[in-house]
């Protein structure tokens, strides 16, 4: 196996506010029994990485409390996540795997307490978050009765990117209410907002809510990210010319532009 040094494996530093924020979460989430937690589209290992970093800093270990999974779709970061893995369990084995056939020969549906996807429903195309959220779609089949996804966005993306054909749609918690069809009456459903900026966002949904998403539902969804992306370009070209302002002229130009390709795409195959 190749040795990584320290500085090709840092990633990011252990304490970034969103591995701060999951970590958070989870204490909260977390009671006498471990919680069986898997980090869907885990990467490189990020996360479980920071939180045994935080840990060591803290009196209150996480580790302890959580029975990590990791689960990625793609091959490239597979050595280093097993290295994390290794690193926070002292092995690997039953803890990485590549698909989900895999997954389910050693865990069972309906087994998980919670399923993070940090900073990756924006890099899904929106064709295909039914058959991950409907009853027999692929998280809600893992989730416990009472399981919860744990959904974690930067609603900035410091970084570009095209993630798919059609690029990206982040979604907010209005867009995010309008996809599960939550309502103020629904009490299971939760957010925290970490710089309280509307940046770093956490929400709570749980497998009931999941599971009302429909067709229609997706398409109020995207609508709603284009309405939202219209007022904020119409917004900010009233205001200072800066860098700042050119950034996010840019994210939300992307994020139109991409709600109304989806939107044009799915009017097509009905």
């Amino acid at each position: 196996m190749k040795v990584f040094s320290s500085q090709e494996f840092l990633f990011t530093e252990f304490n970034d506010p969103q591995s701060v924020q999951i970590r958070s979460d989870l204490l909260k989430l977390s009671s006498g029994t471990p919680l069986r937690v898997l980090d869907y589209g885990a990467g490189k290992g990020r996360l479980i990485s920071n939180i045994f970093d935080l840990d060591g800093a803290s009196q209150d270990k996480l580790i302890d409390k959580i029975n990590y999974i990791a689960y990625d779709k793609f091959y490239s970061d597979k050595e280093l996540c097993e290295i994390a893995l290794l690193k926070a369990y002292g092995k690997s084995e039953n803890r990485y795997f590549n698909h989900m056939d895999k997954l389910l020969s050693q865990y069972d549906k309906g087994s998980f307490d919670i399923i993070i996807m940090c900073n990756v429903l924006h890099e899904i195309d929106p064709k295909d978050w039914l058959k991950l959220f409907q009853k027999d779609g692929t998280i809600s089949c893992l989730l416990k009765d009472n399981g919860i996804l744990l959904l974690v966005e930067d609603h900035q993306i410091p970084i570009g990117e095209k993630a798919y054909q059609k690029g990206f749609l982040v979604l907010d918690t209005p867009q995010l209410k309008d996809l599960f069809k939550i309502s103020e009456k629904d009490i299971d459903f939760m957010f925290s907002d970490k710089n309280n900026d509307g940046r770093l966002k956490a929400h709570q949904i749980t497998k009931r809510l999941l599971m009302q998403i429909d067709e229609n539902s997706r398409s109020k969804a995207i609508s709603s990210v284009s309405t939202t992306a219209r007022e904020k370009i119409l917004e900010i070209r009233e205001k200072e010319h800066n860098y700042q302002n050119g950034k996010l002229h840019g994210f939300w130009t992307q994020q139109f532009a991409n709600a109304q390709l989806n939107l044009a795409e799915l009017i097509t195959k009905n």
